[in-house]
């Protein structure tokens, strides 16, 4: 579990391939982490597999390479990186997993004063867990959505996260790791099921396949709209 406050950038040092995805070597002198200790890498969970000196060895299946920005990442890129969280912590930002959902593309970059705004495109099947000023976590980043059009959606990235991020280097076309807030995600699931339930109950295909068991249909999914 993460907060989604970047604690140090790291470096792409090093990329070994392997039959079940490869083991990325990152640099970075002012994190400390412990071996087999998790680790947000631009905002996906890794587990350190390997400490030496100043760098650290993390395992990415083929699974997180494909869905993640990391298998397409050239040697020096910068990496947000974050500690997992412990319970004494405070939580900076919102509750992060480190499970990415996708990568969006930056298609808008404008500067506002000594912030940016950043747009980046969606797809459509996110609708649904996207809302004005909810919570949103961009390459490991906790930032607020301020504005939401048709596949598009809107962030302000602010001085200081500017200094000690990676976002400040995003160029128009390039994709980030994008993990939507994990309430929700649970929310839309919910809804998706009982919307689902409610449709079975009024054709009675749930009474036939209950029928002649103790289970009964919930009276709220299956009363008659008056």
């Amino acid at each position: 579990m993460f907060t989604g406050i970047i604690q140090a950038c790291g470096i792409l040092k090093g990329r070994l391939q392997k039959s079940s995805g490869a083991r990325l070597t990152i640099q970075c002198s002012s994190l400390f982490p412990s071996f087999g200790e998790s680790v947000a890498v631009d905002g996906t969970c890794l587990t350190i597999a390997q400490l030496k000196n100043d760098c650290f060895e993390v395992d990415a299946s083929e699974e997180t390479l494909r869905r993640t920005t990391l298998g397409a990442l050239s040697l020096g890129s910068s990496l947000n990186l974050e500690r997992s969280l412990q319970l004494h912590d405070r939580l900076g930002g919102h509750l992060v997993l480190g499970h990415i959902d996708g990568t969006a593309p930056l298609v808008q970059r404008i500067p506002k004063g000594d912030s940016f705004q950043l747009g980046f495109s969606y797809p459509k099947e996110w609708n649904s867990m996207l809302a004005i000023k909810g919570c949103i976590t961009i390459n490991g980043v906790s930032l607020t959505l301020t504005n939401i059009e048709l596949n598009r959606f809107e962030v302000v990235i602010i001085p200081t996260t500017c200094h000690l991020t990676n976002l400040h280097r995003l160029k128009i076309g390039q994709k980030v790791n994008i993990e939507l807030d994990v309430m929700a995600r649970y929310v839309a699931r919910w809804l998706e099921h009982n919307t689902l339930l409610q449709s079975l109950s009024k054709t009675g295909y749930l009474n036939q396949k209950i029928r002649g068991t103790s289970l009964k249909t919930d009276p709220i999914l299956t009363q008659e709209d008056e």
